[in-house]
């Protein structure tokens, strides 16, 4: 009997049991993060016993930067560096499930490097490190005609700004053959890498300046006629004939293709119309569903789901999905400066990172910003965007097209065509994003279709 007790008390009156001992575990990749968006610096420990009464530490290891320290049960920002005040946040309904990640906000190129998780107990210390670059997409390239040599050749000059990494930047010709440049520069400023690439063309009519990060691509084209070409030989008279007479053309025909374009959206939103509830068991666990199905917005605390949610992007399904020849929906979108919706294939996986291309099974369109619409079709689609309320998603699945409408301005923002609408099903999509501070915090709310009068 002494034989038994002698160890059963040596274990019992170990500094560290079992019990107490932990691991910390955080991102397994390297995390990319675009500049001036909201990210989930993930972590957590295992096994998910509670972090309340313990020490959190997040910091910058090659900066020596701390950038959030909880302590003995409060917030510690008298130990946090300056840049990351009223940035940075745990998740503090978590912690007592063990988990420790750090909300970043408007990320900045400063944050980038590598993050330490470290969490102390009163018997035992672990931590994990993970990288995180920060990347942005810079503006889309314009190109300008410099000017003409004594050859005949004309000078083009491509520029754009607000990238990195340092991208690539080529010319192509209307055979997308690479063509080869006089001179390149590029130059690392505070908000990212502005480049210039100029070409001297003499023969061809269209040519395509191309700027790529990762995958990422902007494009831009310029069309050069032959009266372009020659214009230092020409007559005065016979381009303002010209001008005079396009402009004449444009005048008396843009008023009725207006007209049109405005009846054939009608037509569209009263034939096709379909009621849209959201499916709340594919809803990412930070994501909001109202019980109705029909308001949809970020949430700052986890939602209980079941397995079905998507698990990575903030992203929602509708319940039902569509396989008529074509339907229209509406989003009211009131009040957000980011958001996505569109439509996806029934066979879409909901699980891990994900981009929303059309070769992934998404047909979606980006608000950014506020201000600029993107789709992310190869090359991109980009455009200004200008206090869109409402957005109106016209499918055609025997054409392949899927439309986007502002619906108050009954007019058309974009149309992806020939696309392969053929799956089984296609699920309206939607995504409100972070909050970003309260600036995002709007909700997207489905909405009926109201006929004019």
């Amino acid at each position: 009997m002494r034989c038994f007790c002698v160890p059963l008390l040596m274990l019992l009156w170990s500094p560290v049991s079992t019990i107490e001992k932990f691991q910390v575990v955080g991102s397994t990749k390297h995390l990319i993060v675009l500049s001036g968006e909201d990210v989930i610096l993930p972590c957590h420990l295992r096994p998910n016993i509670s972090a309340v009464d313990m020490d959190v530490e997040w910091s910058l290891e090659d900066k020596n930067d701390l950038v959030y320290v909880y302590s003995k049960g409060i917030d510690r920002p008298d130990q946090q560096s300056e840049s990351y005040k009223g940035r940075s946040s745990l998740f503090k309904d978590e912690l007592e499930n063990g988990n420790v990640s750090l909300k970043l906000s408007r990320v900045q190129f400063t944050d980038d490097g590598v993050y330490s998780c470290a969490v102390r107990s009163s018997t035992w210390y672990h931590d994990t490190t993970f990288k995180v670059s920060v990347e942005a997409w810079g503006t889309r390239p314009a190109i300008t005609m410099e000017q003409y040599s004594v050859n005949g050749g004309l000078s083009l000059l491509c520029e754009t700004e607000g990238w990195r990494p340092d991208p690539e930047i080529s010319w192509l010709n209307s055979q997308g053959m690479s063509l080869p440049a006089e001179y390149t520069k590029s130059i690392r400023e505070t908000n990212g890498f502005s480049l210039k690439r100029r070409i001297t063309v003499k023969e061809g009519n269209t040519f395509y300046c191309r700027v790529a990060v990762r995958n990422h691509t902007k494009q831009a084209e310029i069309t050069i006629s032959t009266w372009d070409r020659r214009r230092r030989k020409s007559n005065f008279w016979i381009p303002l004939f010209y001008f005079s007479y396009c402009f004449c053309l444009f005048f008396c025909f843009s008023e009725s293709a207006r007209k049109q374009s405005e009846e054939e959206f009608e037509r569209k939103r009263r034939t096709h119309h379909v009621d849209v509830t959201l499916d709340r068991d594919t809803a990412h666990r930070f994501l909001d569903v109202s019980d109705d199905g029909k308001v949809l917005k970020f949430s700052d605390s986890e939602q209980v789901r079941n397995g079905e949610e998507f698990n990575y992007v903030h992203c929602v399904l509708a319940k039902e999905g569509y396989s008529t020849q074509r339907f229209y929906y509406e989003v009211q979108v009131t009040g957000k400066i980011s958001w996505s919706l569109g439509v996806a294939k029934e066979s879409i996986t909901r699980k891990g990172p994900l981009q929303l291309r059309p070769q992934n099974g998404f047909w979606t369109l980006w608000l950014k910003d506020g201000n600029q619409y993107e789709v992310l079709t190869d090359p991109p689609f980009s455009s200004p965007a200008h206090g869109v309320r409402k957005v109106g998603v016209f499918v055609d699945c025997v054409e392949g097209e899927v439309s986007f409408y502002d619906v108050e301005a009954k007019s058309l923002i974009h149309s992806l065509t020939d696309q392969p609408l053929t799956d089984k099903k296609l699920y309206p999509i939607l995504s409100p994003h972070v909050n970003s501070e309260g600036r995002n915090a709007a909700p997207m709310i489905i909405t009926p279709i109201s006929m004019p009068a």
